[in-house]
């Protein structure tokens, strides 16, 4: 089954990870992977698929040093955020571009910051 990605420490006063949402009344599912890369093979700490209905987000990454490393919980939520922008803008007919998901995601931490949940 699948449950919500609990965030921990700082983050989990700001943001619980949903294991899906719905935007325009299509259910989009969250999916947790390490060592997410794009179609050149660089690396991704995010990506939002419209064509397979997906947001995932990378729990491991390599350092500068070829290390893995744990993505904290913060930057996952804050990740999260990001390509919930980039859907949003998809679905709302915007011009989508870092720029525009990158103040989404920062508005809704702030947000969740101050607000709550």
């Amino acid at each position: 089954s699948q449950r919500r990605r609990q965030t921990s420490d700082a983050a989990s006063k700001i943001f619980e990870i949903p294991s899906e949402i719905k935007l325009n009344h299509i259910t989009y599912k969250t999916i947790f992977v390490k060592n997410l890369k794009d179609s050149e093979g660089d690396d991704l700490l995010g990506m939002y698929d419209s064509s397979s209905q997906t947001i995932k987000i990378c729990t491991q990454i390599k350092d500068s040093f070829g290390n893995e490393v744990q993505i904290s919980e913060e930057m996952m939520a804050y990740t999260y955020l990001h390509e919930l922008g980039h859907a949003y803008s998809f679905h709302s007919g915007m011009e989508d571009s870092e720029a525009i998901a990158q103040t989404i995601a920062n508005f809704l931490m702030d947000f969740f910051a101050s607000y709550g949940q």
